[in-house]
């Protein structure tokens, strides 16, 4: 049961908070709008692209990369307990039975993103969710050289761990400053920035 006196952390959340983009950290977290760049804008696109050729064929082609699938689930948001002062919350880009997929846009490469902490927060999240999850799978599109490459990166205790350590060493300091600046917890209810940390 999601509770509403609790801070919801996400992957996004906490990146931005990690990289000391603060306001935007806060209006995020409040779905005020923010500026996105180009790049952002791109992957957007390629995003509603590459979903509506997943739940038309079941199939995605990619820069010469094809994926098929058996049974893909698009879009898929979880929320799940983590403590008493935080829940978490994730939008999987696709899950297809134990394999959870995630799409990239732009110059870094997919071990790039599978070496950072996105993929482990899923496992996590899916774990708490008691959804099965075997495999992440990473696929990235430079839009710019027409390439695509992916990377698979199994779950195991190891990423949920890395997974905890990222939100154990972030969550608390963005917990204060919600508390400091007696910021909502509530999402709906917007929220002002009072200050930085």
């Amino acid at each position: 049961m999601i509770k509403q006196d609790k801070l919801i952390i996400s992957y996004s959340l906490l990146t931005l908070w990690n990289n000391g983009r603060f306001e935007d950290a806060i209006s995020m977290y409040f779905h005020k709008d923010t500026k996105k760049s180009r790049q952002m804008s791109e992957g957007l696109e390629y995003h509603h692209k590459w979903e509506d050729s997943i739940k038309k064929d079941k199939t995605l082609t990619v820069g010469g990369c094809t994926i098929k699938f058996n049974n893909p689930k698009c879009e898929v948001q979880k929320k799940v307990n983590y403590s008493e002062q935080f829940d978490l919350s994730g939008i999987f880009d696709c899950i297809d039975g134990e394999t959870l997929y995630e799409w990239k846009t732009g110059v870094a490469s997919s071990s790039e993103y599978t070496n950072g902490n996105q993929l482990p927060f899923y496992f996590l999240i899916a774990k708490l969710d008691k959804t099965p999850i075997e495999k992440g799978v990473l696929m990235r599109y430079n839009q710019y050289e027409k390439q695509a490459d992916l990377t698979v990166l199994w779950n195991s205790e190891e990423q949920i761990e890395k997974a905890k350590n990222f939100i154990d060493s972030l969550a608390p300091d963005v917990h204060k400053f919600w508390l400091d600046n007696n910021l909502p917890f509530d999402k709906m209810k917007g929220g002002e920035v009072y200050g930085n940390p």
